[in-house]
């Protein structure tokens, strides 16, 4: 019979960084990061502030006003940035495309759902 229970962020970020499951030994330090994903998040107008628990679902987390593109790219922003942080980059050529991919998926977003990173608005000046 298949689990029908949402998956959780945690769950979610420790797939993308090949932690296995059942692994609970680096969760703290996984978890203060997906926190930190979070507030990076909000600061670009997506999903909703919450208290983040292990049982956190990316459900829990859209705020209304969050589109499907945006719903489609926060998986992507949650992994890549938890994987930067926990996960360092053996070679600069690695780290390079991650932080690329990251940027252009903070990006996307912040068109996705009408905001302006406070980088790129500093960049105007």
């Amino acid at each position: 019979m298949a689990d029908d229970k949402p998956e959780t962020i945690l769950t979610s970020v420790k797939k993308f960084i090949s932690i296995p499951l059942d692994d609970s030994t680096f969760d703290p330090e996984i978890f203060a990061y997906i926190q930190s994903a979070s507030a990076d998040l909000n600061k670009l107008g997506v999903g909703k502030s919450i208290p983040f628990t292990e049982n956190t679902t990316y459900s829990d987390f859209w705020a209304d006003t969050d589109t499907v593109e945006t719903k489609n790219m926060v998986p992507a922003f949650f992994g890549l940035t938890v994987k930067g942080l926990f996960d360092t980059p053996t070679t600069g050529k690695q780290g390079d495309m991650q932080n690329e991919g990251l940027k252009l998926i903070t990006f996307n977003l912040s068109i996705s759902n009408n905001a302006v990173p406070a980088d790129i608005e500093e960049d105007k000046e």
